[in-house]
């Protein structure tokens, strides 16, 4: 591990220096690095998905739903029913993008993911969170992380809830109110991308009660940020009405998959029904952490069959699996244990994952998360690089 670090010391300087934050040219280095190495993983995942995983880059089977009769505010002769993340049918529209690999979705889909990134190495630039060495792990691993580099120029509607939570880190760390433009820019992000408001709705009702309280408390009147924040607040639970049927849909008619209470229940044979159901509960949410951390749709959606024969190709499927829920798992924990402590808002990263770990549990759902973690590996290896 010292030997790492030493390596990792000695990378950082020869890039940078022995002190790249006194230097003008740091953050056009660090950033031609981070552009190389993304467009390298690209490159590579475009030439050998086909080959290894018998995929094609551009694939997204959920992306043919929203270029088929889109439903438009105004256009009311339509009898199409909003199937959820309407303001992404829309814009699909709008832009008259019929396929993923349409070059404007291509175009979109980077300039998206790509602002996602710089926003993370810009607070930790302002912050100082990193130093040199640690920084330029963060911003290598974030240029060549596979399952990121897998989304980076794929229009799908979770890099807009990535970008979101971003912003989110971005207003929690800063501590101040926010702006107009970011307030808009949550309600947008959440009608591309519905799951977000799963993160934005509780942090404005988190700041409505605490500013209730403190007027409560001081026998001041509502104030301009208040009035902001429940306006922000009804703006978003209307974008999520607009996907009522959507998500009552997806509550009451669930597609049941294999690893479940009954699949770890019926290797369990005590003469305790309840306690056999306790624990088969257990294994589910243990087993769900471990494919929401690192395993990818297939291995969870066709769980057991996935794995089934056991070749190289399954062999390769689980190490990379191991990989990324050690990396991610160790690495979120890292992050959630160092900003609980400064503001508890930080929960609500955790609130949206709960569902994810008793009904479905893959990768995709935790990507918006994995910048996050990288963060939080990251400032692991900043405290072992302190402490040498």
């Amino acid at each position: 591990m010292n030997l790492i670090l030493r390596s990792l010391l000695a990378i950082s300087n020869y890039f940078f220096g022995s002190s790249p934050f006194d230097k003008k040219n740091f953050i056009t280095k660090l950033f031609l690095i981070y552009i190389f190495l993304k467009i390298f993983v690209l490159l590579l995942l475009i030439i050998i998905l086909p080959s290894l995983f018998g995929q094609n880059y551009f694939n997204y089977s959920d992306f043919s739903s929203y270029t088929v009769h889109p439903i438009i505010f105004f256009d009311f002769h339509s009898t199409r029913v909003i199937e959820g993340n309407e303001f992404f049918d829309i814009f699909i529209y709008l832009m008259n993008i019929q396929s993923i690999s349409d070059y404007r979705a291509i175009g979109i889909a980077v300039i998206v993911t790509t602002l996602r990134d710089l926003i993370l190495i810009g607070i930790l630039l302002k912050k100082k969170i990193l130093g040199p060495a640690s920084l330029l792990f963060f911003v290598v691993v974030l240029a060549l992380h596979p399952y990121l580099g897998l989304y980076h120029a794929k229009l799908s509607t979770t890099i807009f809830a990535s970008l979101g939570v971003a912003l989110m880190y971005y207003v929690l760390i800063n501590a101040r109110p926010q702006s107009w433009f970011i307030d808009l820019s949550f309600i947008v992000l959440s009608g591309f991308r519905n799951t977000f408001a799963g993160i934005v709705i509780p942090y404005y009702i988190w700041e409505i009660v605490r500013q209730l309280i403190e007027i409560k408390k001081r026998g001041e009147y509502l104030d301009y940020y208040f009035l902001k924040n429940v306006v922000s607040l009804v703006a978003l639970l209307f974008v999520v009405l607009l996907s009522g049927q959507y998500m009552f849909n997806f509550i009451t008619v669930r597609t049941v998959y294999s690893l479940d209470i009954d699949f770890f229940s019926q290797y369990l044979s005590t003469s305790i029904a309840v306690l056999d159901n306790f624990v088969a509960f257990v294994l589910v949410i243990f087993s769900h952490l471990i494919f929401l951390l690192g395993f990818r749709e297939e291995a969870y959606t066709n769980f057991p069959e996935f794995f089934i024969p056991f070749d190289s190709m399954t062999f390769l499927n689980i190490f990379i699996g191991i990989i990324f829920f050690i990396l991610h798992g160790v690495g979120f924990f890292s992050f959630m244990k160092s900003y609980l402590s400064r503001d508890k808002r930080y929960l609500i990263f955790i609130f949206i994952l709960i569902p994810t770990l008793i009904s479905v549990a893959h990768l995709r759902y935790f990507m918006p998360f994995i910048p996050l973690s990288l963060i939080g590996f990251s400032m692991l290896i900043d405290k072992k690089i302190n402490s040498t």
